[in-house]
This record gives C-alpha cells, sequence and structure tokens, in this order.
C-alpha cells in the first residue's frame, strides 16, 4: 500500500496524471485537497492541476498484485527573470515575519494576494508599508 501525508510543493502549480493498469483491481487513492475538504477518485488517465500552495495529500492505496498505479507530478515554475531574485527574497523575508501572512497559504491577510507572485513586481507594495 502507498499514501501520501498532507503536504505543501514548492512552485507556482502542481499537476498529477494518474495512470492505471487493471483500474478494477485497485482501491484507495483519492487525492485530496485538505483544507477545501474536497477528494478526487484514483480516475485512470486523469489530470488534476492546483496550486502548488493548496495542502493536498493521497489516501491508502491498494493494488492487488498484477495491478498498478502511475503517478506523474510536474512542479511548474514561474519564471519572471531570476527564480529567487534579490527583490524577491528580501520581500519574502519581510512577509514570512509579518503576522499578516499565512504562511500555509502564502497569502496576504491584507491585500489576499499571493505573496510569491505580488512580492517579484518592482511596481507593487505591500498593503501596510513594509516594502
Amino acid at each position: 500500500s502507498q499514501e501520501y501525508s498532507p503536504h505543501y510543493d514548492i512552485a507556482a502549480f502542481t499537476a498529477i496524471t494518474v495512470l492505471l493498469h487493471k483500474p478494477e483491481k485497485i482501491d484507495g487513492g483519492e487525492f485530496n485537497f485538505v483544507d477545501y475538504d474536497t477528494s478526487f477518485g484514483c480516475i485512470n488517465n486523469s489530470c488534476v492541476v492546483f496550486p502548488s500552495w493548496v495542502e493536498h495529500s493521497v489516501s491508502t492505496l491498494v493494488c492487488a498484485e498484477d495491478s498498478r498505479r502511475y503517478s506523474i507530478a510536474q512542479l511548474m515554475y514561474i519564471n519572471f527573470g531570476s527564480y529567487l531574485n534579490p527583490l524577491h527574497k528580501r520581500r519574502m523575508g519581510v512577509c514570512v515575519l509579518c503576522d499578516r501572512f499565512n504562511k500555509h497559504t502564502k497569502i496576504c491577510k491584507e491585500c489576499h494576494c499571493f505573496m510569491p507572485i505580488k512580492s517579484r513586481f518592482k511596481t507593487q507594495k505591500c498593503p501596510i508599508g513594509k516594502w
């Protein structure tokens, strides 16, 4: 059997593609969005794409001896020049220490923006003036 505990990915978006050999002999393996109380069954030749900061897990999977489940995880990054440019690093360093920043969702509680994206743009400002 196999399962994945709730976790986040470090990327902009995650895509999970599921391929099954003899799906009728496979039990479990549901894909779960923990914070949203939403699940998707283990369906052959399916793909789920979601923001990587959304907490997700996979329930226990049991495969009969001659069946298989393959999953392909693709982590997608948005490259605005250097992925960790100095401006972004400095701004995110401020955000992480701020009490208005949700460390799990990476969303600011003041402006409701996804800060790993907003912090990259020179024209954007912190809603409470920290950068």
